[in-house]
């Protein structure tokens, strides 16, 4: 029985004694083959996976090479320790921002409330000027908070 078994190979085995295909041609391709379901896995006979790539005129020192096939194994995309370092980095800077946002916001509400309680001349330009800094500074603050609170899968955009 297991040298039956070790006969069947997977999709991803299949692929590469095809030529280095992609799975979803080797399904289609397979198709013609014996197969043998293994849970959800569809597996390929390998002889007949072989004669198929013979057929399709797949050259023979890669279908040699193709037996020694060991399938890598799959890996997270990003460390769930690294992942974890970069939300709270990023939850973090949020903070600071928001804070920083906030103290903006509460001098440039005293400055206007100042101004409209007295409006002398002298004193009126620069108030309206340091409002103007502080609005200006306010809005690039929403800006890079509005950056900061990107999902981070958005980050890279």
């Amino acid at each position: 029985m297991d040298d039956d078994v070790a006969e069947y190979i997977g999709v991803e085995e299949a692929a590469v004694l095809l030529g280095g295909i992609t799975t979803r041609q080797a399904h289609r391709i397979g198709q013609q083959a014996r197969t043998r379901q293994a849970g959800k896995r569809t597996l390929f006979h390998r002889a007949d996976i072989e004669a198929i790539a013979e057929r399709r005129g797949v050259d023979r020192e890669a279908v040699e090479h193709a037996r020694q096939y060991q399938p890598q194994p799959k890996t997270d995309l990003v460390p769930a320790g690294e992942m974890l370092d970069y939300i709270r980095d990023r939850d973090r800077r949020l903070e600071e921002l928001q804070m920083q946002m906030n103290a903006v916001a509460r001098e440039n509400g005293y400055l206007r409330g100042q101004l409209e309680q007295r409006l002398l001349p002298e004193d009126a330009a620069a108030l309206r000027q340091r409002v103007a800094e502080l609005e200006a500074a306010e809005q690039a603050l929403r800006m890079e908070l509005e950056q900061a609170r990107k999902r981070w899968w958005q980050f890279w955009k």
